[in-house]
């Protein structure tokens, strides 16, 4: 059944990216089913991504309160990264980093 989940969640991560204009992408879901799996093999198809995992990253909660607006988001991010060193980017080469605050 994961399997199967996990080939609908690439299938559909594909379709996303074509999507022009698409909104940023939220992943919800089951429990244990593939999520970051492949949320992380579809971010090396980037140049860089960035994970926010809510669960282990609360404080990023409420980046979305005043809806999807892209630079609205990048704010938020940015903000809460000067107070936290607790989100990741992954490089072009998969390696996952924590980033640090700006000082």
């Amino acid at each position: 059944m994961a399997q199967e989940i996990r080939r609908k969640m690439d299938t559909f991560l594909r379709e996303w990216k074509k999507t022009e204009g698409h909104l940023p992408l939220i992943v919800r879901g089951a429990r244990q089913v593939g999520k970051t799996y492949s949320i992380r093999k579809f971010g090396e198809t980037y140049r860089s991504f960035i994970e926010i995992n809510f669960v282990f990253n609360p404080e990023f909660k409420d980046i979305f309160d005043r809806g999807y607006a892209t630079d609205e988001v990048i704010k938020k991010i940015s903000f809460i990264r000067r107070r936290t060193r607790s989100w990741r980017w992954t490089s072009s080469c998969g390696q996952r980093k924590a980033l640090s605050p700006s000082r």
